[in-house]
C-alpha cells in the first residue's frame, strides 16, 4: 500500500511540473484551445509553450452563460491563461468554434 501511495504521489507531482503544455497532451479539448491562443498571439504552439518569458500555461474547462434566442444557455469554453513574471493574460475560447470570445491581461503585482 505504501508503495502504491508513493507511486501516486510521484506521478502526480511530475505531471504538475510538466514543462510548458505537456501536462495537457492527453486532453484534446485543452490542447486545441491552447493552439487557438497560440495562433491568436501569432506564436506557434511549440514556441508559445516553450517560450522563456512564459512561466506557465494554464488551461481549464469552463462555460459562460449567454443569452441565445431569448433564453440563457451555458456555452462550453476553455479558459487559457499565460503566466509571465510581470503579468498574466487570460483568454476565453469557445469550444464549438474555437474563437476567442474575450481576452485581457492583468498585472501580477
Amino acid at each position: 500500500m505504501r508503495i502504491l501511495l508513493a507511486l501516486v504521489m510521484v506521478l502526480s507531482a511530475s505531471s504538475a511540473l510538466a514543462a510548458g503544455c505537456d501536462k495537457y497532451i492527453r486532453n484534446e479539448r485543452l490542447t486545441t484551445a491552447i493552439k487557438t491562443v497560440a495562433k491568436h498571439t501569432q506564436w506557434g504552439y511549440q514556441e508559445m509553450c516553450n517560450h522563456p518569458m512564459i512561466l506557465d500555461v494554464e488551461a481549464t474547462p469552463t462555460h459562460t452563460i449567454e443569452l441565445v434566442n431569448g433564453e440563457y444557455e451555458e456555452i462550453p469554453h476553455t479558459r487559457v491563461q499565460l503566466h509571465r513574471a510581470e503579468d498574466s493574460c487570460l483568454y476565453m475560447v469557445r469550444d464549438a468554434s474555437q474563437t476567442i470570445t474575450s481576452s485581457r491581461c492583468y498585472s501580477g503585482f
